[in-house]
């Protein structure tokens, strides 16, 4: 399923922002993809993500959704699933009160950070933390 996700990102987000580099960066991308270790499909991919921590944190949330596939998702939990990897990636500190996003996205770990980014499940958690930045 993880192979699936991350063809699926690869169709929908990494391939369209290819087509669309300018000559002065396609060049160095090239480059970067021909020294990239491949992995037993022949691809680069894993490496590429490694420098995408947001798509990434993205095939890691499909996968991990997909992995309960008698759960039946609510509307609001498409948007949960489609905003968390971003700040996941990027920013110092992520608060969710849901307590399926806790459980079965934020505890296990295992997604990519600039920031080591810190979770929180409750705003009092959250407040302790920014007392002591």
């Amino acid at each position: 399923m993880w192979r699936i996700e991350e063809q699926e990102a690869l169709d929908l987000y990494i391939k369209p922002i290819i087509m669309t580099m300018e000559l002065g960066l396609l060049l160095p991308f090239n480059n970067f993809v021909k020294r990239a270790p491949r992995d037993k499909y022949g691809g680069c991919l894993p490496t590429l993500l490694a420098e995408l921590p947001a798509i990434h944190n993205h095939i890691e949330v499909m996968y991990r959704n997909s992995e309960d596939p008698n759960r039946k998702d609510k509307v609001n939990d498409t948007f949960d699933l489609e905003l968390m990897p971003v700040p996941l990636a990027y920013a110092d500190a992520f608060l969710s009160l849901d307590r399926w996003i806790r459980d079965r996205f934020v505890k296990p770990g295992g997604f990519k950070t600039r920031n080591n980014c810190e979770p929180f499940s409750t705003y009092a958690e959250l407040e302790g933390w920014l007392d002591k930045a």
